[in-house]
């Protein structure tokens, strides 16, 4: 080749390559302008579940929430003391030492809820440990949830004992259309009308209708149930759960007016569903610890009601 081709073969300098150029320019700067602004590196927010019974984290918890509290040194509690006896039975001696606990409980202010993130937002891993079960549902850990949430925090849950779905599989009630409806009033006459109100809607759309209670009023509340809902109903106890002293009673109201048993102050799930009566009379006397006493020949098992799922919890 000469030359003369050579050159010839070179594009002419000229408006085209300055075109080019401004082109590849712009490209530039537009990726650059595209790119995604860094987050910062926030710490991740555990969700801890407690064991329900007085037994050892490890006989109780799957291994998966053991791990995950191992590294962790910053938790926010609803009970400091039994906090740190949960924790004194995963974490060495060390790991107690460097363990920092910042209460969040029924008492905390909620202006106060956003500096909990604090260890997060500097970016350690933190977790909430509740009382007892599983937290946040029931327990205001699910307001610190919430503000995580709002912060970009990411929250993991972890699997553990919920006594409420406890409590529903052992009732033979159904799950597929049930409501948590926590604590129900003190005042023993508001106490009385929400128990009716519950009846009329478990009647309405055949829900189950679970709701927990004091200890120390257990009794109190049964009696009242026995009282003012319908003979039909069934009505279902679930005391100390996962425990040595569990028993689950679920029968009607009619039957339940002929039981001498109560619970005492041994921690307990409620549930009822109203029925139409065909079968308000079988009662259903067991102990998923013990063997299941074999339902009298004669009796019929009643239908659970269908319907959408509303999930909720606790303890």
């Amino acid at each position: 080749m000469t030359h003369s081709q050579s050159k010839q073969s070179l594009p002419p300098p000229g408006p085209a390559a300055a075109d080019t150029a401004d082109t590849a320019a712009i490209s530039e700067s537009t990726a650059a302008e595209l790119q995604p602004v860094a987050r910062p590196a926030y710490g991740s927010l555990y969700l801890i579940p407690v064991p329900i019974s007085p037994s050892l984290p490890q006989q109780e918890l799957a291994p998966i929430v053991l791990q995950t509290i191992m590294p962790i040194r910053d938790f926010i509690v609803e009970n400091q003391r039994t906090a740190l006896r949960f924790l004194s039975r995963i974490l060495d001696s060390q790991a107690m030492a460097d363990t920092q606990l910042q209460e969040l409980s029924e008492h905390t202010n909620p202006a106060d809820i956003p500096a909990l993130l604090a260890p997060m937002l500097a970016g350690r891993d933190a977790a909430i440990i509740s009382e007892a079960g599983s937290p946040c549902i029931a327990d205001p850990g699910a307001l610190l949830v919430l503000a995580a949430h709002r912060k970009g925090i990411s929250v993991h849950p972890l699997p553990g004992p919920v006594s409420m779905m406890l409590a529903l599989m052992a009732s033979g009630f159904g799950g597929q259309n049930f409501s948590f409806q926590g604590y129900l009033p003190v005042d023993s006459a508001q106490r009385r009308q929400a128990l009716k109100d519950l009846e009329r809607q478990s009647a309405r759309n055949g829900s189950t209708i679970i709701f927990i209670e004091t200890p120390y009023r257990n009794s109190v509340l049964i009696d009242t149930a026995i009282d003012c809902l319908q003979a039909s109903t069934l009505f279902c106890v679930a005391a100390g759960l996962l425990s040595q002293e569990e028993r689950v009673l679920s029968t009607s109201i009619r039957s339940w007016q002929q039981e001498s048993w109560r619970p005492g102050k041994i921690p307990a799930v409620f549930l009822l569903l109203a029925t139409g009566g065909s079968s308000a009379d079988r009662p259903q006397n067991h102990s998923p610890r013990q063997s299941p006493t074999a339902a009298p020949a004669n009796s019929k098992k009643p239908q659970p009601r269908t319907g959408s799922a509303r999930q909720k919890k606790r303890r």
